[in-house]
């Protein structure tokens, strides 16, 4: 099974609340799981069999949150080769904005131009209709699940 590391983006908790249900799923499934709500680019980078899932929110006007822009930040800086790296990504916002989910999307593009390949759709949670961000996530993790190896 995987080693997955979930990277966790969030300014109120909504998003820390999904990952925990998230790797409640994954650990069931058998794969070792670590939460980090301090992502940093060796979460990424330091071991290539690790497989990262990004679980952040948007803020403002299509924002990443304070704790995850960092690694937003150096990514953008330092534009590691991530070719053939995988990962998975769901995305917390508010269709009511604008820009919706602007900020795990902008995290996607940047990632996908460094070379890294997402494992299937990213999911994109919109809270005027999940209110528990955590049930859908759950459910989507479960499928993601099967094609991480």
């Amino acid at each position: 099974m995987a080693q997955i590391v979930i990277l966790v983006g969030t300014m109120y908790g909504n998003s820390l609340e999904a990952a925990r249900a998230c790797a409640d799923v994954l650990r069931k499934k058998g794969h070792s799981v670590r939460i980090s709500d301090a992502p940093a680019l060796a979460d990424i980078t330091s071991d290539s069999s690790t497989v990262p899932l990004i679980c952040t929110s948007t803020t403002g006007m299509g924002d990443l949150p304070d704790n995850i822009m960092p690694l937003y930040c150096q990514l953008m800086d330092d534009t590691p080769n991530l070719y053939g790296r995988r990962y998975g990504l769901i995305g917390l916002g508010d269709s009511s904005y604008d820009i919706f989910n602007g900020g795990s999307k902008r995290l996607k593009a940047l990632l996908d131009s460094l070379g890294m390949q997402c494992i299937g759709e990213p999911l994109f949670i919109d809270g005027r209709v999940d209110y528990e961000p955590e049930k859908p996530a759950a459910k989507w993790v479960a499928k993601w699940a099967k094609a991480v190896k």
